[in-house]
């Protein structure tokens, strides 16, 4: 219901386009997903404590870097130019890794089951 909402938020400004709705998505699904998703590939002290830092940590920031004016009046991606999905995957990556290891590391089994899938034996 509140990604609905959001969306028809965005939908209604009339300054924006399917182009930019399409890469505002992008960001925010690469930011929130695809630091989780190689972590969990080659880390094995990634954990889900740290999932969870990453995929909300990234979807937050893109929000605000395309959406808050908070740099004088202006968005952070209007007064830079930079792209949000690149900060929004920057940020994100800071918070799996850091939630990661102040949060207790995986189980025995997980680490296991994580070395098996690696070695090809599963």
């Amino acid at each position: 219901m509140v990604i609905a909402i959001l969306a028809y938020i965005i939908a209604i400004d009339p300054n924006s386009s399917i182009m930019g709705l399409v890469s505002d998505a992008w960001a925010g699904l690469g930011s929130a997903f695809g630091p989780a998703v190689v972590l969990a590939l080659f880390w094995r002290r990634f954990n889900f404590q740290g999932a969870v830092a990453a995929i909300a940590s990234g979807a937050i920031t893109v929000i605000i870097w395309d959406y808050i004016p908070v740099c004088g009046g202006v968005t952070p991606s209007a007064a830079t130019g930079l792209y949000s999905l690149a900060v929004g995957f920057a940020v994100s990556l800071i918070f799996a890794v850091v939630v990661s290891l102040v949060t207790p590391a995986p189980s025995e089994e997980i680490l296991k089951e994580f070395d098996e899938v690696r070695a090809n034996k599963l």
